[in-house]
């Protein structure tokens, strides 16, 4: 009887803790720069001294303004404990990029980017274990203003190493040009090589395992000066080829315009944003790429645009123009894939608004692409990394130091975005909890005073519902135990009333179900409207 007692008073904690659901960040350390002055490029986790144990390196650039004239790559451990640092003097008009550390062969290389005045693109390779430069490449870059330096990306080719270097470069005549590049280049026998530049790509480029293209972004802006200005901006999606000179696919293209004359400022369909939401992706292949980007337009508004393409850029699984948390000026900021108590297909993201506004962070289902959660954040990351391990790293920048904090087991439940739905259908079970083994059932029941007569779900008044409708039951994991097909029990003059549908406490398969807590979920037309908990005592 104790026991029984222990086992309720529990599971009615976890229940209130999913029904209450939140995502909650634990400090897990923190750590700083060697110059309050520098400049972070970028993050890099991998396990340098293949010891098991991952360490954090980070790129600074020494600000030349403040007397540093230095770049440097700087090792940390996971507590923040800085293990060494590795500073290069720059040269004449030098602008430190990207940096990132390969292992080819049993070497580990340290990469760089830099442009330099007139705008030149250097390249260098590092062994990063005895502090020698192997080679160093420079080529001309043809922009009017220093470009923006977004990525490098080296990849194995045969027996040799290809460097993917993208930036963003600006054009200038009677107009502001900006548009995306790749510069790639060759490592073979010790030796940079320049390939090829490739146009309208070098946003961003993905390269997954299950997938042999290369998955690059591009984004394009004009803006015209005058007393009159207009302009127009694009972004697209190509898949490239990992060949030595790649083969172009374009797969995806949004555009827009805007024009100002004396009435004011006309938009139409104008795209910002854009970017890639599953960083940190394990289940590629599995449920696709989904990207975010706002769309403005003078009569019909700021529109969202969430769009899961599959995983061979063939479909497109689903587009949701839903948020809570992108609308009246915030801004996503950061993304991850994350897993949760109900499965690995969730993507958590968060934004930002200026102003004093607290940051937010929503969790979106990968698969229906509903969203699951959407509240407050206690942080607000600007990337967040991956172990080897799997364990997520979220980077907060505090202006005197980085703090990093991971996340405890994420439990979904009840949103209360969903609230009035929930209160629409009045979705309820009765007893709850409840023992299969003395009182045999529970009664799940609901309003059905939204559907209409038609002949998708049987009725016991001998009406029908034009609407496939079922009552499904899952066990914390995610998985479907039962599936019921409800029954009205109550006419009304108006609309089909109160439907029901009975749980006897097995599956599928006609065995019992051990105790604990169950989803039952309201789906409609294969969409969950609203869920609720109940707690199975045996």
């Amino acid at each position: 009887m104790v026991k029984k007692f222990i086992i309720a008073l529990f599971s009615i904690f976890v229940l209130y803790a999913i029904t209450n659901a939140q995502v909650n960040f634990e400090l897990d350390f923190s750590f700083q720069k060697i110059n309050i002055h520098d400049e972070l490029t970028n993050i890099q986790i991998l396990d340098y001294n293949n010891d098991g144990t991952d360490e954090l390196f980070t790129g600074y650039e020494g600000v030349t303004y403040y007397g540093d004239n230095y770049w440097r790559v700087v090792c940390y451990s996971l507590n923040g404990d800085t293990l060494f640092t590795y500073s290069q003097e720059k040269e004449e008009n030098e602008f430190f990029g990207k940096f990132y550390i390969y292992t080819y062969e049993n070497i580990f290389y340290l990469i760089t980017a830099s442009y330099l005045e007139p705008p030149n693109l250097l390249i260098r390779i590092i062994d990063f274990d005895t502090y020698c430069l192997i080679d160093s490449f420079m080529c001309y870059v043809n922009t009017d203003f220093p470009p923006t330096l977004n990525f490098i990306k080296p990849l194995s080719l045969e027996n040799n190493l290809c460097i993917y270097v993208g930036l963003d470069v600006v054009f200038w005549y009677w107009a502001e040009e900006v548009e995306s590049f790749i510069y790639k280049f060759l490592f073979c026998d010790n030796s940079l090589s320049f390939i090829e530049s490739i146009e309208g790509c070098g946003a961003d480029l993905r390269k997954y395992d299950s997938f042999d293209s290369l998955i690059s972004l591009n984004n394009y802006s004009f803006w015209s000066v005058g007393a009159w200005p207009y302009g127009n901006k694009s972004y697209s999606i190509k898949l490239l080829s990992h060949d030595y000179v790649s083969s172009i696919n374009q797969v995806y293209y949004t555009s827009g315009s805007f024009y100002e004359d004396e009435l004011g400022i006309f938009y139409n369909n104008y795209p910002s944003n854009f970017r890639i939401l599953t960083n940190n992706d394990n289940f590629y292949s599995d449920y696709g790429l989904i990207i975010h980007y706002w769309q403005y337009d003078s009569d019909y508004g700021l529109r969202n645009n969430f769009i899961n393409f599959s995983s061979d850029f063939l479909d497109t699984l689903w587009i949701s123009q839903e948020s809570e948390i992108t609308a009246n000026g915030y801004s996503i900021n950061s993304s991850t894939c994350i897993n949760t108590n109900l499965g690995d297909y969730f993507l958590l993201y968060f934004s930002t608004r200026w102003g004093g506004y607290p940051p937010m962070l929503e969790i979106r289902n990968r698969i229906t692409g509903n969203i699951e959660l959407s509240q407050e954040s206690s942080i607000s990351p600007f990337t967040i990394k991956q172990t080897s391990d799997d364990e997520l790293l979220f980077f907060v920048d505090t202006g005197n130091e980085y703090e990093v904090y991971t996340v405890n087991d994420i439990y979904l439940g009840v949103n209360d975005e969903y609230l009035n739905i929930a209160n629409l259908y009045q979705l309820s079970n009765y007893p709850n909890p409840f023992n299969p083994d003395r009182m045999s059932i529970t009664t799940i029941s609901f309003s059905a005073t939204d559907l209409h007569p038609s002949s998708a779900v049987p009725i016991k008044s001998g009406r029908r519902v034009d609407r496939l409708v079922r009552i499904n039951i899952y066990n914390i994991k995610g998985q479907l135990v039962k599936e019921l097909v409800p029954d009205l029990i109550r006419d009304r003059s108006e609309g089909l009333g109160v439907a029901e549908a009975e749980w006897n406490g097995n599956d599928e398969n006609g065995k019992p179900v051990p105790s604990g807590i169950y989803l039952y979920k309201l789906e409609i037309d294969g969409k969950t409207k609203v869920s609720q908990k109940m707690l199975v005592l045996r």
